[in-house]
């Protein structure tokens, strides 16, 4: 039989325990999850709703993993397990939130271990400091603990949620499935066809030519320029010079800038409104010409709704363990090309960037496949693929190789 003090001991391990949880599941599964997506919101696809509940569902679940020790009768193992987890929980809000660095694109394939080897080991020694100096401080303070625990994880809640909505904003509010058939249809008119493949250079395609004279000869008809430029070094600012020709003069925002260059000045705005048919996929930022009729990303024609919300929100919930993660294993939690998570779901191979890549051969495949005609308005389609993006992980009969480049 427990006497009062020892009742009330008791009742405050099995709540730091709760809270400890809660708190680890959160900041793991949603509240860095949500600061990753609020930062990048347009590399994303699904629903930020659907995100947000899968995602919090997510955090529950973890928390009630965590939290499942409070059953063991022991109450010694107890007060043990609620000193060790909330020093977990401070270590690896100190980790998420105050121990960040450019961890590479946002699939952690990237990642090179080598190059951060140093600032990493010194992030593992914090790591492990804050968990020792948390747990015992724990140990002897539970209060406090509580206390701060809740203050922080309340603050972390409240800044999540926030992240959702401001993402929301700027994010499609529903899923647009494209039609195949829709993307495949040519007019017996007119057709101008734009494939835009991202990063491909010219020396690069006269180097195929050269090497393959039966792909230089399925060409025959095609104009070969291969001193062109963009105005930029990158696809963000040199897509509105593409529609338009305006060029970038660091007065405007960059969302302006897609305004004046592709909503309203882009050469398939005036297309559409001279009575041609505008398709458009992966457009940049989202920001479509005036008066389109397809404007949505290669996976609106790829993936339903659902399938797109489940395997973003594991990416991101990998993403938010990968963050949380002390220093050196970092890389760990990436291996093979993607998180726990996302392995676990879709058990493939291919990183996020490298299933951007093949989603691209699928569609113009997918294109080739359907093709017809009628007699209605003319088309103009805007295909912006990223076959050629980096990492180059397919031979050229578009067979998957690697993660390495080819030439490594």
């Amino acid at each position: 039989m427990l006497t009062e003090p020892e009742h009330m001991k008791e009742k405050q391990t099995i709540t730091l325990i709760i809270l400890a949880a809660v708190f680890t599941g959160g900041l793991v599964s949603y509240f860095l999850p949500s600061e990753i997506y609020a930062g990048n919101p347009t590399e994303f696809n699904a629903v930020a709703a659907g995100l947000f509940t899968n995602l919090a569902l997510g955090s529950v679940a973890l928390a009630a993993v965590l939290a499942f020790p409070v059953l063991v009768p022991s109450r010694g193992w107890r007060k043990a397990y609620a000193a060790g987890l909330a020093g977990l929980a401070f270590a690896l809000w100190v980790s998420g939130v105050f121990l960040v660095g450019d961890f590479g694109e946002l699939d952690g394939s990237s990642f090179d271990l080598a190059r951060h080897e140093t600032t990493l080991v010194i992030h593992s020694l914090v790591f492990a400091t804050v968990l020792l100096a948390g747990g015992l401080a724990t140990r002897k303070w539970p209060g406090y603990a509580v206390r701060a625990l809740a203050v922080i994880g309340v603050g972390l809640l409240i800044i999540g949620t926030f992240n959702f909505y401001r993402a929301s904003v700027v994010t499609n509010p529903d899923w647009t499935p494209i039609d195949p058939q829709e993307l495949a249809r040519f007019s017996t008119q007119k057709n101008l066809l734009i494939v835009l493949m991202d990063t491909f250079q010219s020396d690069v395609l006269q180097t195929l030519l050269d090497q393959d004279s039966s792909l230089r000869d399925q060409l025959d008809g095609f104009r070969f320029y291969p001193d062109t430029l963009g105005v930029a070094p990158s696809t963000y600012l040199t897509m509105p010079a593409f529609h338009s020709g305006e060029t970038y003069n660091n007065a405007m925002a960059l969302s302006e800038y897609y305004d004046v260059g592709v909503k309203n000045g882009s050469f398939m705005a005036e297309l559409a409104e001279n009575g041609y048919r505008v398709d458009l996929i992966n457009p940049i930022t989202r920001v479509c010409p005036e008066g389109a009729n397809i404007c949505e990303q290669q996976e609106n024609m790829m993936l339903h709704a659902g399938e797109m919300i489940g395997i973003e929100a594991a990416r991101l919930a990998d993403l938010g363990l990968m963050r949380a993660a002390p220093g050196l294993l970092k890389k760990w939690v990436f291996k093979d090309n993607n998180g726990p998570l996302s392995r676990y779901r879709d058990n493939k191979e291919l990183s996020w960037s490298g299933t951007r890549v093949y989603y691209g051969i699928t569609v113009l495949q997918m294109m080739a496949d359907k093709l017809w005609t009628d007699d209605t308005a003319p088309t103009a389609k805007l295909i912006h693929l990223f076959n050629s993006h980096p990492p180059y992980i397919f031979d050229g009969q578009c067979n998957y190789i690697g993660s390495k480049n080819p030439q490594d």
